[in-house]
């Protein structure tokens, strides 16, 4: 319940932001979003991700990244020190063997994540 299981297609900076909107619009795509750096964001139900995905690969547009993952539906805003701990768990969770994925609702400090 604290996460919601989608498909993420993004698109560099410079694409054609119209094209997108409408051919992901047209292969059953739920939303797509510029964000503030220019980077189209397209938003899938994970039933509908590969149609949607083909579709846009087929009209020629360069997919920079493609995924379906769990994104938050809520996140919780950490200080620098919780953002240590945090990151401190999550890499001993990714260490262990039978973890295959880590997910996480935190928003940690900018400068944590930059430093990975």
């Amino acid at each position: 319940y604290l996460f919601d299981r989608v498909g993420l297609l993004t698109f560099p900076q410079g694409v054609d932001e119209e094209a997108v909107m409408e051919i992901a619009v047209a292969a059953d795509a739920d939303e797509v979003e510029v964000t503030d750096e220019g980077i189209v964001e397209v938003t899938t139900a994970p039933e509908v991700f590969d149609a949607v995905h083909d579709a846009l690969k087929s009209a020629g547009l360069t997919v920079e990244f493609a995924e379906i993952l769990q994104r938050p539906s809520s996140q919780a805003v950490l200080d620098d020190e919780n953002s240590e701990k945090v990151m401190g768990l999550i890499d001993a969770l990714d260490e262990l063997d039978d973890v295959q994925e880590v997910f996480t609702n935190a928003s940690l400090a900018g400068d944590l994540l930059s430093e990975e």
